[in-house]
């Protein structure tokens, strides 16, 4: 269970963010987490999409967090803003900005798949064509170089990849 507390603290992260007061007049839990807890937070004028998990989970969200900006920037297809991504209580959080979604039409169904083909065809040194979150690899690179200095240990599985791989 979330407390109050833990809201109310990740809403002055935001307004200390946004440079814009923030005070929650209303959380409501709503369906997009689907491994993490998610709300809107709805402030007098603005909302806000947020995911919650463990402390230990930031990495997750730091890593969705670069993900979906280096998707905005290729300008292909429309992404929630990333806010911000942090801790609060014993909590991780992703905040982004709250995207009020609609029936999908046909016409609606054919701009996702021209946007999202547009997004696979960018290339950047950091993701191939078929990725659409940005793959961060330092963790791997950063073992790898401390697993050198101690080759008579056998190398056991990353417990976390600062990157989502998530291929359509």
């Amino acid at each position: 269970m979330i407390n109050q507390h833990t809201f109310n603290d990740i809403g002055a992260q935001i307004s200390a963010t946004t440079h814009e007061k923030f005070d929650i007049i209303a959380t409501q839990s709503v369906a997009g987490g689907d491994i993490n807890s998610a709300f809107m937070l709805q402030g007098a004028t603005q909302r806000y999409f947020v995911k919650l998990n463990r402390a230990s989970l930031i990495d997750m969200f730091a890593a969705e967090f670069d993900g979906l900006n280096a998707i905005a920037n290729t300008k292909t297809i429309q992404t929630p803003r990333p806010i911000l991504y942090g801790q609060a209580e014993k909590s991780s959080f992703l905040v982004l900005e709250y995207i009020e979604f609609t029936r999908m039409t046909p016409t609606a169904q054919r701009t996702l798949g021209e946007q999202l083909a547009n997004l696979h065809q960018q290339k950047q040194p950091y993701f191939c064509s078929f990725y659409i979150y940005c793959i961060n690899i330092q963790y791997i690179n950063d073992y790898d170089a401390e697993n050198e200095l101690r080759q008579s240990k056998p190398k056991p599985e990353p417990k976390s990849l600062r990157g989502l791989f998530c291929c359509l």
